[in-house]
């Protein structure tokens, strides 16, 4: 979306005092510089959400490197994984590869088990563990709540 576009899109919708004598609506438009700083703050405040994307993925990659998961399996890394991260993907967890082409970044991936994260619409996409060790993460999933993560 330009920035065209986003100063049709920010046109505010007024309703008349009296509508007896006055019909449709007013039309006014935000100033544009008013709109240029609600774009410039939206700009910003995703860059800071990318940036701290970006570090946390890097600490994760460091950690892996360390041999921080060695010897938890599968599943226990994948819990570790999804209580970390929660609070960034709280809408569901799937074992199967969105068909919507929905944008998933990649949060670990060991070759054997990966783990996919969908920022925008803050859900899961785990692969490479068997049905029943899913279904236990599901539950896992499923039991937790914003404040377990927080607290």
């Amino acid at each position: 979306m330009d920035r065209n576009e986003v100063y049709e899109a920010c046109k505010v919708h007024i309703r008349p005092l009296n509508p007896e004598r006055e019909s449709g609506y007013i039309k006014t438009l935000l100033p544009k510089d008013a709109i240029d700083a609600i774009i410039d703050c939206a700009v910003q405040e995703a860059n800071e959400l990318m940036w701290k994307q970006l570090n946390d993925l890097a600490e994760r990659y460091e950690a892996i490197q360390k041999g921080g998961d060695a010897g938890m399996s599968k599943l226990e890394i994948a819990k570790k994984i999804i209580k970390e991260q929660y609070n960034e993907a709280d809408c569901g967890i799937y074992n199967s590869r969105n068909m919507a082409g929905d944008k998933m970044y990649t949060i670990y991936d060991d070759g054997e088990l990966q783990i996919d994260v969908c920022y925008r619409y803050s859900y899961f996409e785990v692969f490479g563990l068997s049905c029943a060790e899913f279904r236990e993460l599901k539950l896992f999933y499923n039991g937790l709540t914003k404040n377990e993560v927080q607290g």
